[in-house]
């Protein structure tokens, strides 16, 4: 908790024009973004105890939207999420100053890069 992950979520909403304000979805479970071209869903399961929650906030229905689903605390529904296409951890760290680690894995990008390397 307070890592950041909201003031995240905003660089890549404004990255993606979206000029509205952005906000946690602790208590909402989930927040909706439209920008011209795609829509955003940003879930925070922090406080999901059970898969079956998820259901019944229609996480399938989500899913099957064109669109980027963004999640927080992903831990709590990995046994009905989709494998993520990027997943990125963020860290906090406290050495004096107030630093952030983050970590991003693909194993989708992974597994274009070496059919690339392959090629050339």
């Amino acid at each position: 908790m307070g890592v950041g992950k909201t003031t995240f979520i905003k660089g890549i909403m404004g990255g993606l024009g979206y000029e509205n304000k952005v906000k946690s979805p602790t208590f909402s479970l989930v927040e909706i973004y439209e920008t011209d071209f795609i829509k955003i869903f940003h879930f925070d399961l922090y406080r999901i105890k059970s898969s079956k929650e998820l259901l019944e906030i229609g996480l399938y229905e989500y899913l099957e939207e064109e669109s980027i689903c963004i999640f927080e605390w992903p831990e709590n529904g990995r046994e009905i999420l989709p494998k993520p296409n990027l997943d990125i951890k963020i860290e906090h760290k406290f050495e004096g100053i107030d630093k952030r680690k983050l970590s991003f894995n693909s194993e989708i990008i992974l597994k274009n890069l070496e059919v690339f390397s392959n090629t050339i």
